[in-house]
Order: structure tokens, then sequence, then C-alpha cells
């Protein structure tokens, strides 16, 4: 995982690069995460990218758990924002939403999160 800030722009970008390999016969696969951000007073921006892509190394006949969710030959590119809020100082609260596209084994509908998070 790579980050760099854009001082003095008070602003920021990431990127994660991982493979993961996976085991019993499912796909090997690559993750791409980006991100950029920025925040002003108690008001903070993130514009998030996610891309998964199989490898395409496993078991043609495994068909996964959960219904299938999770079997071979999985691709996505998942972006959207999230808006956080600073409520205390050491309190912070998000809310973002993710919608994608290049879909294949994957579920077409839009992710919700919120997130609460504390510092020391």
């Amino acid at each position: 995982a790579l980050r760099r800030s854009l001082y003095p722009w008070p602003g920021y970008l990431g990127v994660e690069i991982a493979c993961n390999f996976r085991h019993d016969g499912y796909d090997d696969d690559f993750l791409l995460n980006a991100e950029a951000g920025m925040s002003w007073r108690r008001l903070a921006l993130t514009l998030r990218a996610q891309m998964l892509e199989s490898i395409d190394s496993g078991d043609a006949s495994v068909q996964g758990g959960a219904g299938g969710l999770y079997r071979n030959d999985r691709r996505f590119l998942g972006f959207g924002p999230e808006v956080g809020v600073q409520i205390t100082p050491d309190l912070h609260l998000s809310l973002s939403v993710m919608t994608g596209t290049r879909l294949r084994n994957a579920i077409a509908a839009l992710s919700y999160s919120v997130g609460l998070s504390t510092q020391r």
C-alpha cells in the first residue's frame, strides 16, 4: 500500500495492490484499490475504486458457498464516494456508497456502509 499527502493542499492519494492465493479449487485473484481524499474543517470526502480480476487458476467445477457467491472466475470494478464528519475531536462518522461495473460472478447491487471510528 502506498499513500501520498498532497500537502499543502489538504488531500491525499493512495493505492493498494494485492494478490489473493485461494485454496480448495478456487481461483487466485488480483486486487487493486485506489482512493483520493481531502478534508476541510470537520468534513472529509473520499473517492474510492476497487478492481478484482480472477487469475483463472482454479477448478472449474467449484461452485462456491453461500449460493455460489464465492465461486471461480470473478471480476468487478467498484467505485463510489464516502463522506465523513468529525463529530467530536475523538469521534468520526462516515457514510459511503459503492456501485459496480464489469461484473462477472458478483452481485449487481449498491453497497452502503456506515463507519464510526475513534482516535486516541
